[in-house]
């Protein structure tokens, strides 16, 4: 199990997909520095609501057609992200893969953007927020379900696991996480690491002795 930002690539998604949105006229000003703010409250812990991020990036984004969402998410990840990937990150997913692991990246990110990222990556899986769907197929600034975040983020590992494999039969092997949200799923981990942690992981890290990893 993978985390998305900062594991797998060296940048904050939301505040660069802010930026992209920006830049091709597909997001206010004011929306913008938004969700700037909430990036820098996340990056240093301070009370945040992943729910806010998700609205804010829809809300100029909303009641256009689902296809045309996704094919913004997936030109952001080619212009914005492809060249941001840890090359330890790609080595991690395919040693775990050699030893016979079913690979997945879990995020809080938006699914087009992770799902692009699951596919360039090597991925097998990838389980993120999803967004939700009016009765035009347009996309919804209300999330479908959960943010994929914190204690969700095993929760949506155990159900799709459950249904893929059944109860009992399977485990999280590896899990690597970057932020403090993380620790639910490293906690469920037989091989929880902390890669790149900030203050808090660290300290969670070394409470429960994950080892703690350096990635570029």
């Amino acid at each position: 199990m993978f985390d998305f930002d900062g594991t797998m690539i060296d940048a904050q998604s939301g505040t660069h997909f802010s930026w992209f949105l920006l830049t091709h006229g597909m997001l206010s000003l004011w929306n913008t520095w938004r969700i700037i703010w909430w990036g820098f409250r996340y990056t240093v812990h301070l009370p945040h609501k992943q729910l806010s991020s998700r609205r804010i990036l829809m809300s100029d984004l909303k009641k256009r057609p689902k296809q045309e969402v996704e094919a913004v998410m997936q030109q952001f990840h080619d212009e914005s992200l492809r060249g941001k990937y840890s090359q330890d990150a790609i080595s991690a997913v395919k040693e775990c893969h050699a030893k016979g692991c079913v690979c997945v990246l879990v995020s809080a990110t938006f699914y087009g953007i992770a799902k692009a990222a699951a596919k360039h990556a090597g991925f097998d899986k990838c389980l993120a927020t999803k967004m939700m769907i009016d009765e035009e197929g347009h996309l919804t600034d209300e999330v479908d379900g959960v943010v994929i975040e914190g204690a969700e983020k095993p929760r949506a590992v155990a159900e799709w696991a459950n249904a893929e494999y059944g109860e009992g039969a399977w485990e999280i092997a590896y899990a690597y996480g970057d932020h403090y949200s993380d620790v639910d799923l490293l906690k469920e981990a037989a091989h929880p690491f902390a890669v790149n942690p900030g203050t808090a992981l660290k300290a969670k890290a070394k409470r429960y002795g994950w080892p703690i990893v350096d990635w570029h």
